[in-house]
């Protein structure tokens, strides 16, 4: 259980002074079950059941951290793309289609510390993270939920229906809603044990 901001610093490689990330992007019930079950340290289990990244956020970040081997980040399904920067990021709110497979686009992944590791093949590179949180805000693929389960098969085409065109209005109120949830966990943090 992450119960203190020691333990958040540890899983995310946060050192002290330095903020710890920006949980609000998780609906709140996601949050309880993270909060309640979260890995112990050493050990690591996606928050979703699917993580997307396309080799178009792998190039935008290698410009800035050098050799971003795929195998760091984890991901179920990589995107080959020509688009530039973090493309998958602007799927948020849509749809993916690839093989028989369904998902819903949930939010932006929240990267912990496990990229910078030395993993099978790979030595331990903090450049990576670094790189990661400047100029991504520690965020690298998307996470999804499957909507309709199947096989995905390497060179399958992936098709995206795009988040839904917002109202302003109802922009206005995503917003506002997001800034209360976001100024709620700056107080819960505040009320964590060091």
């Amino acid at each position: 259980v992450l119960t203190s901001k020691k333990a958040l610093r540890e899983q995310f490689g946060i050192a002290d002074g330095e903020p710890l990330p920006d949980f609000s992007m998780f609906p709140l019930t996601k949050l309880a079950r993270l909060a309640v079950y979260a890995t112990p340290a050493g050990t690591f289990a996606d928050a979703y059941a699917l993580h997307v990244l396309t080799t178009s956020s792998l190039r935008a970040m290698a410009a800035h951290a050098g050799d971003l081997d795929v195998r760091r980040f984890r991901p179920n399904i990589v995107v080959d793309t020509a688009a530039d920067g973090l493309t998958e990021l602007t799927w948020v709110g849509g749809r993916l289609r690839a093989g028989g497979l369904e998902a819903s686009v949930e939010i932006p992944t929240l990267r912990c510390t496990v990229p910078l590791r030395a993993q099978a093949g790979l030595p331990a590179d903090p450049a990576v993270m670094r790189a990661v949180s400047r100029y991504a805000d520690r965020c690298l693929g998307v996470y999804a939920d499957i909507t309709a389960p199947g096989t995905v098969r390497v060179g399958d085409p992936v098709e995206l229906d795009p988040p839904a065109t917002r109202s302003a209005a109802v922009a206005s109120l995503g917003r506002l809603a997001s800034r209360v949830k976001r100024n709620a966990l700056r107080t819960g943090n505040r009320m964590l044990p060091r």
